[in-house]
């Protein structure tokens, strides 16, 4: 069961965390590269549409994990006093991706949505001084390095997780 416990654990781990590096590193940059913004004429409407819906899924999984790595945290650590402070740390981190996470997801990116909306769905053609371009890239940016912090916290929880020294044979 031990095993089974960290195997989900990590696992949960890895699927948020990859999902943002990839969404990150990968993903957003492929949508709003030169070869698509060609391919739209330079309008950023679909690709943002697209970079919307791809980060909603990435936040839902991201709670999904989230809970999963806390309540497996939890678990393998329920009959250990001798490493609370190793589970607390750990379940803290979580918490507040999850925190951090939802506020992105539910605050930050409706925010966004509105001030898309209401400029027809593509900023290109608006200036800088563009009261809803300059929120949305206000909220642009508070929301990335939101995720950025949300991913320190993961690089985080995988440094308190690799120096863990869970007995094997316990029962959970």
């Amino acid at each position: 069961m031990v095993a089974f416990l960290r195997a989900l654990r990590l696992l949960s781990l890895v699927a948020w965390m990859g999902g943002i590096v990839f969404f990150g590193a990968i993903a957003a940059p492929a949508i709003f590269s030169p070869q698509v913004l060609e391919m739209t004429q330079g309008n950023t409407r679909i690709p943002g549409i697209i970079v919307g819906l791809c980060l909603t899924r990435l936040h839902w999984v991201g709670l999904g994990c989230g809970v999963v790595l806390a309540l497996t945290t939890v678990l393998l650590y329920q009959r250990s006093h001798r490493y609370r402070l190793q589970m607390l740390a750990i379940v803290s981190l979580t918490a507040l991706m999850l925190c951090l996470t939802m506020y992105i997801g539910f605050h930050i990116m409706p925010l966004m949505e509105h001030d898309r909306q209401l400029v027809g769905g593509d900023f290109t053609n608006l200036p800088l001084t563009n009261p809803e371009r300059a929120d949305f890239d206000r909220l642009h940016q508070v929301s990335t390095r939101l995720e950025q912090i949300v991913l320190f916290c993961a690089l985080g929880v995988t440094l308190a997780m690799a120096s863990e020294d869970l007995p094997q044979d316990r029962a959970v």
